[in-house]
Formats: structure tokens, C-alpha cells, sequence
């Protein structure tokens, strides 16, 4: 990842892994996507899914939450 994204979107926390047609690769500060034929990417909306859960639910990184120690 060049260094310039790294500042801004943090340490890679998993390799890619295909999400509903998708490749995600989950950063410190975001979720990287784009098309299996890398036409196509962009960043998820992590707020807007948040916003979105049941009251009480918090996101699930993979392997942990946000915002939990070690996860």
C-alpha cells in the first residue's frame, strides 16, 4: 500500500477477502473495495452501516469489534 494511503487510512488488519461479489481488504481507519476485475473501487460506508444497526450492536471487524481491546 503506497505510503501516502497508509497515513491516511491506516495499517492493512486482513489480506483480501471477497464480501458479496466484492474484494474488501479492512484497514485501521476503513474498508477498501473493488470489482474482482478491478475496474471498479471505492471505500465502504462504515458510518452509514453503523448508523444503521440495532441500538446496542456495535460493527464487527473482521476477527473483533471497534473499539474493543485486542479486537
Amino acid at each position: 500500500m503506497p505510503e501516502e494511503l497508509l497515513a491516511s487510512l491506516g495499517q492493512p488488519l486482513s489480506g483480501d477477502i471477497l464480501r458479496n461479489g466484492w474484494i474488501v481488504q479492512w484497514t485501521d481507519y476503513a474498508r477498501l473495495e473493488r470489482s474482482a476485475d478491478g475496474a471498479t473501487f471505492g471505500l465502504g460506508r462504515l458510518g452509514d452501516e453503523t448508523l444503521r444497526l440495532p441500538p446496542g450492536m456495535r460493527y464487527r471487524w473482521p476477527g473483533g469489534e471497534i473499539g474493543v481491546e485486542g479486537g
